[in-house]
């Protein structure tokens, strides 16, 4: 099984055992919805979690109950850890990816030049960017959109991106 991160949990909500999700997944109303099975991870080991009910606090939160934490200290006892859901291809659309499947990537010009390597994903709402570190370990950003990125081959592990003037 692969677990993917889709959140942390920051503070407890209410006295009924309901949590606060910062969210790091771009499915958030597809992970979090009734029913659904997440994980919650503590020292190296995953405990399932389904969620009862919750609804999108704003932009980067969520509000959460899980069935299996139904007071307000069983709530505080699980503030910091991390939440993950099972990789799940079902929940990508054409042309969508998860972050864990990108980094690490080599990174290539449209004249097939190694240009560095992806080390991170950052989402700066409203924009996603890459973070490449060239082999002198410089670092640049690229925005993860259709005239930056002509490529994604997860198969042979490379992007193939659109280079500008200015952009490294």
């Amino acid at each position: 099984m692969e677990y993917l991160k889709v959140g942390k949990i920051v503070t407890n909500f209410s006295f009924k055992g309901e949590v606060k999700i910062f969210v790091t997944s771009s499915f958030a109303s597809k992970r979090f919805k009734k029913g659904s099975v997440l994980y919650l991870k503590t020292n190296d080991q995953y405990k399932e979690l389904n969620v009862e009910k919750s609804f999108k606090k704003d932009e980067k939160f969520y509000v959460v109950k899980f069935k299996e934490i139904n007071s307000e200290d069983e709530a505080k006892s699980i503030i910091n850890n991390e939440i993950f859901a099972l990789k799940n291809n079902e929940v990508l659309e054409q042309n969508q990816y998860f972050y864990a499947d990108l980094a690490g990537l080599l990174v290539k010009n449209e004249e097939n030049l190694v240009i560095g390597k992806v080390v991170s994903i950052v989402d700066y709402t409203p924009q996603i960017q890459l973070e490449i570190e060239q082999e002198n370990k410089k670092k640049f950003m690229v925005p993860f959109n259709d005239f930056f990125i002509t490529k994604i081959d997860l198969e042979n592990k490379e992007i193939i991106i659109h280079v500008i003037e200015g952009l490294i």
